[in-house]
């Protein structure tokens, strides 16, 4: 018998399943090409954030670079918007202020939801290798120095000179005079910037209180913390008594004003906050940075230390009682001392006194006489030197003391005396 060949199975799948691969493959397919469309969408739209965000990044720190130059006027305290590169989408919102003895600069811009923003704190005063060391007043004495005094940098005295001397027995020991140039000339010290003379309670609570939250304060003794930033409104703490900050933080946009006495005990923490008084005590092994603005007497003990940027001043405008600064031994400030007096003292009256072991890294500015004992890392600018020793008074005497202009860093942004045009430095960027 013949072998039956088997019979072949019919293909039995109904025609639609084919049509329904085909679909799914195309829509398969058309997801991800839609995705690489998403993909593509989402990566340009990011990209154009980021440049756009850069952008207004770059326009902002454009427009600090633009205040910085003081021959761009804007208004003081007065928001500006200013198109960049005449370009509506480049505005960017500019302020200058005075915050003490500093400008703060302001500028932001907004892209989208984003904003960004820079603030920063700019001294007219820029470290400069011509830069005199000491520029002595007409006193028509030569100055003397005796003991171990070191003077370095350039030296501007009047026409009798600089002489070694000696007090009660202690004669010049080093070899040169100066360490660097001595002009002989009479001529007289600058006369300080107006504007700081500003700088009193009651003119700062009247010029700031308006657009300011004031706190009077009903207690003595202040022991809380207080951080504001600068984007935020000024804060004021007033009172008419004395005002003794103890164990307290006080930190960025923030005033402490007295018509009486300011008392700033050592644990205390300070941080660019303005103090402003009549009277200011500051106790021993303090540590902080600000502005310390008395209108009569200023007082630091012992061992303090005032990082950048700092500054005491004593400015007087009263004719009593005597206005007096007084930096006790070990004592230390990156910044600037400015003791200034609308009537003249005394004769062999000092204005304040610098005591011995304590350094100034910056600047000293005294229209009195001052007794220098200590060191100076930077210029100084004064009418005269007074030296009380073994129950005598000297005149135009320094021994022992340092003014060295080498010392005084490179990078070093301070204040400059007199009103200028010249770019303002930026000491520190704020939030």
């Amino acid at each position: 018998m013949k072998r039956r060949k088997p019979e072949r199975k019919k293909n039995t799948a109904l025609p639609g399943y084919s049509l329904l691969y085909v679909l799914f493959f195309l829509t398969i397919l058309a997801l991800i090409i839609s995705g690489l469309i998403t993909y593509r969408f989402f990566c340009r739209r990011q990209s154009l954030e980021w440049m756009g965000r850069a952008n207004i990044e770059r326009n902002v720190q454009s427009a600090i670079t633009l205040m910085r130059d003081q021959v761009y006027t804007l208004p003081e305290g007065q928001p500006v918007v200013l198109s960049l590169f005449n370009d509506v989408n480049d505005s960017v919102t500019l302020c200058r202020a005075r915050w003490g003895f500093f400008s703060l600069l302001k500028a932001s811009a907004r892209f989208n939801k984003y904003e960004y923003s820079l603030m920063a704190l700019c001294g007219d005063y820029h470290h400069g290798e011509k830069e005199a060391a000491l520029l002595l007043g007409n006193t028509f004495k030569p100055l003397c120095i005796c003991g171990n005094t070191l003077l370095k940098g350039i030296f501007k005295v009047p026409k009798a000179g600089i002489k070694a001397g000696s007090v009660a027995g202690n004669y010049y020991r080093r070899s040169l005079l100066v360490e660097g140039e001595v002009i002989a000339k009479d001529s007289s010290i600058p006369i300080v910037n107006a504007c700081y003379l500003h700088l009193q309670p009651q003119h700062l609570l009247n010029d700031y209180a308006p657009s300011s939250r004031v706190v009077r304060l009903r207690t003595c003794t202040f022991n809380d913390t207080l951080s504001n930033s600068f984007e935020e409104p000024l804060v004021i703490l007033y009172a008419k008594d004395i005002i003794i900050l103890d164990r307290c933080v006080l930190r960025g946009n923030v005033m402490v004003i007295s018509d009486s006495t300011i008392r700033v005990e050592s644990k205390a923490q300070i941080a660019d906050a303005i103090l402003c008084a009549k009277n200011i005590f500051i106790e021993p092994r303090f540590k902080g940075t600000g502005q310390f603005i008395a209108t009569d007497t200023l007082r630091c003990g012992h061992s303090c230390t005032f990082p950048v940027p700092s500054i005491l001043a004593v400015i007087n405008q009263a004719v009593n009682p005597v206005p007096f600064i007084y930096f006790e031994e070990h004592c230390h400030i990156e910044g600037a001392m400015l003791a200034w007096t609308a009537n003249p003292l005394k004769q062999y009256s000092a204005i304040g006194v610098i005591s011995e072991h304590s350094r100034i890294v910056g600047s000293l500015y005294t229209n009195g006489e001052i007794s220098l004992l200590g060191e100076v890392h930077g210029n100084v600018i004064s009418k005269g030197f007074i030296l009380r020793k073994s129950g005598a008074i000297y005149q135009n005497y320094l021994m022992d003391a340092m003014i060295d202009y080498s010392r005084q860093p490179k990078f070093y942004t301070g204040i400059s005396y007199q009103p200028t045009i010249d770019h303002l430095n930026i000491i520190k960027w704020l939030q």
